[in-house]
């Protein structure tokens, strides 16, 4: 009996301690103090959003782009804002400027686009550049509905792009960290 208890006790410890990582279809990335998106089809997982302050070769200022940088300068860093649904979101630069779209680039606009937002797996929890959720397609919205479009990595682009949503695409794959 002693032995059997102890065992329950000892997976009950492990299983508490483990990520609380679960499939969901809407992920609350509202309650994250801040985020920061990162390419999965970079194994790394050092390329990530930024919006730009200044001018840089291609990218013009209040481009997102991405960059490849192990230094913050919380550029990187974003909040989210729930949409009509709880899969709906807007994202603006931590207490600074909403994305918004203009043809296929994002940019930072006064209007902020709207996105569906899923996930393979979330972390509710996570907090301080922990995992929060990966697997994520964000698609482009009319507010409501999807417009087939989709945030696409692509190596050899800066600026971040949309391009048509297509199944399996891994540069359309993103993770999420909490910041």
């Amino acid at each position: 009996m002693f032995f059997s208890f102890a065992l329950l006790a000892t997976v009950t410890l492990v299983a508490s301690a483990a990520p609380t990582f679960k499939r969901q279809d809407a992920c609350p990335l509202q309650n994250l103090q801040g985020l920061s998106v990162t390419a999965s089809a970079d194994s790394k997982l050092k390329t990530r959003w930024d919006l730009f302050t200044t001018s840089s070769g291609l990218i013009e200022q209040g481009d997102l782009a991405w960059l490849s940088h192990f230094q913050p300068n919380d550029n990187e860093i974003f909040t989210a804002a729930v949409g009509s649904q709880p899969d709906l979101f807007t994202f603006q630069r931590r207490d600074a400027q909403s994305i918004g779209v203009s043809g296929s680039k994002l940019l930072a606009s006064e209007t902020p686009a709207v996105f569906r937002v899923s996930c393979g797996s979330c972390d509710d929890f996570a907090t301080d550049d922990q995992l929060a959720a990966y697997g994520c397609t964000f698609e482009l919205t009319d507010g409501l509905n999807g417009t087939g479009e989709c945030i696409t990595f692509e190596a050899n682009r800066s600026v971040v792009q949309l391009q048509d949503c297509e199944s399996g695409n891994a540069g359309q794959q993103m993770t999420i960290f909490s910041a």
